[in-house]
């Protein structure tokens, strides 16, 4: 029995071994963030990060920065609070958390970057977001708000790109 099992160790230690890919590296990218991010979407070679840290290598950034492939950026002057996710949808980045401005624009918790600049997505929701999801043309956003866009929202609501429902 003991030569079985020491056998069957030894198989299991050569196969796994032999199976694992060998060449996976994790990669730094710059000097990385001064503390936590809670939401990452990649787009083509580039990254959002979304988070806590205010500081992306070394850039101010504010709660949400890009990496694109060589170097840190911001987002105009990022949000004033914490961005809990991220999502693309067309050519936009839609973000959202626990922020009254991006880019020096009033918002609600929720903002939308065109590339150039941040806008607000109608009154916002009225308290954290936690996460958002695209369905289409649709954007959904779950968190602890009650309201969304002024109207009755229990702590769920869709975006159709002109109000909220």
């Amino acid at each position: 029995m003991k030569n079985y099992l020491l056998a069957s160790f030894i198989m299991i230690l050569f196969c796994s071994s032999h199976i694992r890919p060998q060449n996976i590296e994790w990669f730094t990218y710059g000097t990385g963030l001064n503390t936590t991010s809670s939401s990452v979407v990649v787009v083509g070679d580039s990254f959002y990060v979304g988070g806590i840290f205010v500081l992306a290598g070394g850039i101010l950034t504010n709660h949400i920065a890009m990496w694109d492939g060589n170097s840190w950026n911001t987002l105009g002057s990022g949000t004033d609070g914490e961005v809990n996710a991220i999502v693309v949808m067309g050519n936009d980045i839609y973000a959202a958390g626990s922020f009254s401005q991006a880019g020096g624009v009033s918002v609600s918790n929720i903002a939308k970057w065109d590339g150039a600049s941040w806008s607000p997505l109608g009154q916002g929701l009225n308290d954290v977001v936690l996460c958002l999801a695209v369905s289409g043309t649709d954007l959904y956003a779950g968190g602890f708000f009650t309201q969304a866009g002024g109207d009755y929202a229990y702590r769920i609501a869709r975006w159709d790109g002109i109000s909220w429902h």
